[in-house]
């Protein structure tokens, strides 16, 4: 029997809270850039593509760039799923940057306060055992 053990850590104490700057609609997807402070990613740029199995839920991709007060520009490429309550959209990801760090990500997006709040966690941490 294969048992799998997932240990997840705050990447930084701190949750991102980011501005919603545009939205972009088509009849199955949806597009939110978002920027603000992000901790240790510096001022950060975000888009999210959110593409629709129904209404509700659908598949989420998208990338970010951060620029950190000292050190380089950092860039996250992201994958997950996504689905909706009333007027907030709830996403959980998959980010790998290019710093070499993995998150996992849990974000809410709140359409009527216009913010984005993301919760990364750390994905190094993840292990399996027999």
């Amino acid at each position: 029997m294969i048992s799998f053990h997932m240990k997840l850590l705050q990447r930084q104490v701190d949750d991102i809270e980011l501005t919603i700057t545009s939205v972009n609609l088509s009849s199955d997807s949806l597009e939110i850039t978002a920027s603000g402070p992000a901790g240790i990613y510096g001022n950060a740029f975000c888009s999210y593509a959110l593409e629709s199995f129904d209404e509700d839920s659908g598949f989420s991709y998208g990338c970010g760039r951060g620029f950190p007060d000292e050190g380089s520009m950092v860039t996250g490429n992201f994958a997950g799923l996504w689905r909706r309550d009333g007027n907030k959209i709830e996403i959980k990801q998959v980010v790998d940057i290019d710093n070499g760090t993995q998150n996992l990500d849990v974000i809410t997006i709140d359409m009527h306060a216009k913010t984005v709040l993301i919760r990364p966690y750390i994905l190094d941490t993840v292990t399996l055992s027999a």
